[in-house]
């Protein structure tokens, strides 16, 4: 038998073993209630924006509307909230028109779809206002996505 297989693994020293006080799990968070400082729901944590260094950089809260219709996402750094453990929620000083005034939270994937749909529509705006360009059957091309060819004007016969 192989002395490697008689020796007991040993778990790294790095791995995370339970939970700590004053630590909080993501599916705690998300969810949570986000209130003004009078005690008035304003919204609610619906996503948490991590960096690359795996940082939480800000919480997605979900403002305006009505259940979930209407409702428009606002990132804020974690400095905005104080946890409230008697309502079991997060408590800002923001008020409710403070963060519907707010812009919008733009995920990469929308901002990346918004930027290609940006660029298809100049293409189309420059192939739209290109000349017609003479065809190999005689019709004439105008640039124009999904337009039918025009005919070439006939040629008249010399005199």
């Amino acid at each position: 038998m192989d002395a490697a297989a008689e020796t007991p693994a040993r778990p790294p020293k790095d791995v995370v073993h339970r939970q700590e006080e004053g630590q909080m799990l993501a599916a705690n968070l998300i969810g949570s209630a986000v209130m003004n400082p009078d005690g008035k729901s304003i919204g609610d944590i619906n996503n948490l924006l991590i960096d690359k260094d795996h940082v939480v950089q800000a919480a997605i809260v979900g403002v305006g509307g009505f259940l979930g219709i209407g409702e428009k996402d606002v990132a804020l750094g974690f400095d905005q909230f104080q946890w409230n453990p008697e309502q079991q929620a997060f408590t800002t000083r923001l008020t409710a028109d403070q963060l519907e005034a707010a812009p919008a939270f733009q995920t990469l994937a929308a901002v990346q779809a918004e930027d290609q749909a940006q660029k298809a529509q100049e293409n189309m705006q420059t192939r739209a206002t290109q000349p017609a360009q003479p065809m190999m059957d005689g019709t004439t091309a105008t640039g124009t996505v999904g337009a039918t060819p025009t005919p070439a004007p006939a040629k008249q016969p010399a005199q």
